[in-house]
């Protein structure tokens, strides 16, 4: 079917309408009419999944014609592991949707990250409706982002990680403390833990102790009202990414007062102390005062933006998406559709980073003793000093190389970003017009054959200097690319390199076999993560190794 034939149909569908309406009586009118307007309907489909503009990239007939085969997957956080299927079948570009192609060529990925940086997806606009207002993560406006990134980029510089180092510390040593102090009251001086919670309470510490000055006690009191609120915002913005029509009821978009409460009095007990503390809420609070009046923060700028490093919390029960669910109850949605929420400078994408590290080094035990050899030789820590400090760690090659690994095996968004051009557009050898959606599936390119011997084994080995073949880095995209990339690699890098290296340094984990399939079952949400929200190991203290260090 030409251009010519489907305009020749829709010319033949009107005059159809217009003559039976005039022969037949009002009923059979309008059964007619309705006839004709889905027959139009359906050729205009036909025809865009045939000769459209998309029309040449592969993909399932079904994905031509409607998004439903992606929808539904995504109800269970399982849609990144549906489209790797079409794009092992079909290649590294592939239709997923009537509007939507998915791309995990690594020549592609740059130039819609890189070259031609295309827009943030509208899908981001979403996330506006909960903050009231325009943020460094949700805006699709380029000229914000670059003038919001200016601002909060001295948070995440080398020099001001350095200073966050302390508050770090403190969150990490009361992981410590909670691991000696359950593996003293365990059989046979060994507990058994659930390691994934345990993690997400400290990335959730961490978070209160770097961005807003205090702890939240996860680590020992297990709770705090503050992250349950913001698990409820997000239930509240899957409902309206699920049902866009909710966005227009002020309850589902109003943010929850309790959280405004909170930023508002830690901001003006910091103002009041004159306390000048070294952390990222300081920085924020500091450009209410800046020379340049388009750099300056006012209040709810600050809550907003602070938002970042919350909408990720991991959520303290799980239940999978589902329409059974919301017909029991409407806040039973866990999180909206993952091609909504990409990798975001949240507790959530560290944690389970490094979670799923630990797993993979307890699969692999040869790898594992090659990282406890290089922790016991190479990292010096001073007798007194309970962590490792960062500079010791950050030139580790292989503690380096693990980190590198798990994020190529499991990104922190499995689906990948979602880019939306302004313009019509080439990729590759493929016209793509504007307000496309079009993913950058990085997962797809970091397990590609074409890139990677054996792409999906745990190598470590790949990415240390010298390794044949070496890594390759052109088709690795751990923190994004181009102008929208991760603000917070380095401090995931922090995060990631302390907490590993204290855990295997002072504590001996094993596995549990009955935990086992928990590793392999992993849903998509916000990020990649295990299903089941919980992962329990076997845990002794490596006697040797902290006497070593610490006397006792």
């Amino acid at each position: 079917m030409d251009t010519t034939t489907f305009h020749m149909l829709k010319s033949w569908a009107f005059e159809f309408l217009s003559s039976f309406v005039g022969h037949s009586g009002r009923g059979a009118a309008v059964q007619s009419a309705a006839a004709v307007v889905a027959s139009y309907v359906v050729v205009a489909r036909l025809y865009d999944a045939f000769f459209g503009p998309l029309s040449d990239v592969p993909g399932p007939l079904i994905h031509k014609l409607l998004d439903l085969p992606v929808t539904l997957p995504s109800e269970r956080g399982s849609a990144w592991k549906y489209v790797a299927s079409v794009h092992e079948r079909y290649g590294p570009v592939v239709r997923i949707g009537r509007n939507v192609i998915s791309v995990a060529d690594k020549e592609m990925l740059k130039q819609i990250l890189v070259k031609e940086d295309l827009p943030k997806s509208k899908l981001y606009k979403q996330g506006q409706r909960m903050t009231g207002r325009q943020t460094l993560f949700n805006t699709i406006e380029l000229d914000f982002h670059k003038q919001r990134r200016r601002i909060l980029s001295p948070a995440f510089s080398i020099s001001y990680l350095n200073s966050l180092e302390p508050y770090i510390f403190q969150a990490t040593e009361s992981l410590v403390r909670k691991l000696r102090a359950e593996i003293s009251v365990g059989t046979n001086e060994r507990a058994v833990v659930d390691i994934w919670n345990l993690l997400q309470r400290l990335a959730l510490d961490i978070i209160g102790e770097t961005a807003f000055g205090r702890t939240f006690g996860m680590i020992e009191n297990g709770s705090h009202p503050l992250p349950q609120k913001i698990t409820e915002s997000m239930r509240r913005r899957a409902l309206i990414g699920q049902f866009p029509f909710l966005g227009l009821i002020p309850a589902l978009t109003r943010q929850d007062p309790l959280f405004q409460k909170f930023v508002t009095n830690i901001i003006e007990d910091r103002v009041k102390s004159g306390i000048h503390r070294s952390d990222i809420l300081q920085i924020l609070i500091d450009a209410q005062y800046s020379k340049e009046s388009d750099d300056r923060l006012d209040v709810k700028d600050i809550i907003s933006e602070t938002v970042l490093f919350l909408y990720a919390i991991p959520l303290t029960t799980r239940a999978p998406v589902s329409f059974v669910a919301l017909s029991e109850s409407l806040m039973s949605i866990e999180i909206s559709p993952p091609l909504l929420h990409p990798s975001i400078a949240g507790s959530e994408t560290t944690s389970n980073s490094t979670g799923f590290a630990i797993i993979y080094l307890l699969r692999h035990p040869d790898k594992l003793q090659t990282l406890i050899r290089e922790l016991d030789t190479q990292l010096d820590i001073p007798v007194g000093d309970l962590l490792p400090s960062h500079d010791s760690l950050k030139h580790l090659p292989y503690l380096n190389a693990v980190i590198n690994e798990t994020m190529r095996l499991r990104p922190v968004s499995a689906m990948g970003l979602p880019r939306e051009p302004a313009k019509d557009v080439m990729l590759g050898h493929y016209f793509v017009p504007r307000k496309t959606l079009v993913i950058a599936n990085m997962r797809g390119v970091q397990i590609n054959p074409d890139y990677w011997p054996n792409p999906t084994e745990f190598m470590p080995e790949r990415f240390l200097e010298g390794a044949v073949p070496g890594p390759a880095m052109d088709a690795f995209y751990p923190f994004s690319a181009g102008s929208r990339n991760c603000i917070g690699k380095n401090f995931a890098w922090m995060e990631m390199r302390l907490i590993l290296a204290t855990l295997f340094k002072y504590f001996e984990f094993d596995l549990i076999p009955s935990e086992m399939p928990k590793a392999d079952d992993l849903a998509q949400f916000v990020t990649l993560t295990i299903r089941a929200n919980e992962f329990n190991v076997g845990v002794r203290v490596r006697k040797e190794a902290w006497e070593k260090v610490h006397g006792f």
